[in-house]
């Protein structure tokens, strides 16, 4: 064990002695340590997808190099877990440019920090870090029922389920739903896929496409319907049997 003691100096002048005592001087403080967002959520084991985004984008190196800047007001981020990415419609992430992608991250990032009471009595829309949201282009806005908070984009509404994180830097909720914005996801629906055209197909001189699939097509342009085709098929055969019997009384 180290003990400090204060250092006894003896100043012998004559005819007088003086004495002086140098107290040891306190060690600096160690600096808290810096918050990392990645770090917190890849301790939550759930949000792959959402961290690689971070990554690929930079955009986790800039949220915490603001979070731990003296000049910043702290900030909110709603991580969408693993099942959320899943649950995308086909396609989602692969329609929008680079730069839409990045909007689309920080669209789940405000840029000061709100605790769950906040939310509860904010303002809408709240601000985002992806735009302004003039047009509700990028408006998030907050829906309260009892002490259940809901965040509506205009294109989804996801509930925030728990709080992963909270210091006095940044706050981290777990929603189940990535939070789309009208922006980039106005029309979120997936096309529909056309029908593919038929094979084999021939064109008479009528114009009238006409499958070669099966020789017991029926030819409707001709101007025989399938009930006219039964009528007279029906009709040959009673003519037909009407003969043998002729023949057979003879």
């Amino acid at each position: 064990m180290n003990l400090l003691y204060p250092l006894v100096v003896l100043t012998i002048a004559s005819p007088r002695v003086s004495v002086q005592y140098l107290m040891p001087q306190p060690s600096p403080a160690t600096p808290p340590a810096a918050t990392n967002i990645t770090a917190i959520l890849e301790m939550g084991g759930e949000f792959t997808f959402f961290i690689r985004l971070l990554k690929t984008t930079l955009i986790g190196n800039q949220l915490n190099s603001q979070i731990n800047s003296n000049s910043t007001q702290g900030l909110t981020v709603f991580a969408p877990n693993d099942h959320s990415f899943l649950s995308l419609p086909l396609r989602t992430l692969n329609s929008v440019s680079d730069q839409q992608r990045i909007q689309l991250i920080l669209f789940h990032v405000l840029p000061i920090l709100i605790t769950l009471p906040q939310l509860q009595v904010a303002s809408n829309p709240l601000r985002t870090q992806a735009g302004a949201s003039d047009a509700g282009q990028f408006a998030l806005n907050v829906s309260t029922f009892g002490y259940q908070v809901s965040l509506v984009t205009g294109v989804v509404t996801a509930t925030i389920s728990s709080t992963i994180f909270l210091n006095s830097k940044v706050a981290i909720y777990l929603v189940y739903k990535v939070l789309l914005p009208m922006a980039l996801f106005s029309s979120s629906a997936p096309a529909a896929i056309p029908p593919e055209p038929e094979k084999n197909m021939s064109t008479p001189a009528s114009g009238v496409p006409t499958s070669s699939r099966s020789s017991n097509t029926i030819d409707v342009s001709a101007g025989i319907t399938p009930n006219a085709f039964l009528i007279r098929t029906a009709s040959y055969i009673l003519v037909s049997l009407s003969l043998v019997t002729i023949a057979l009384s003879y």
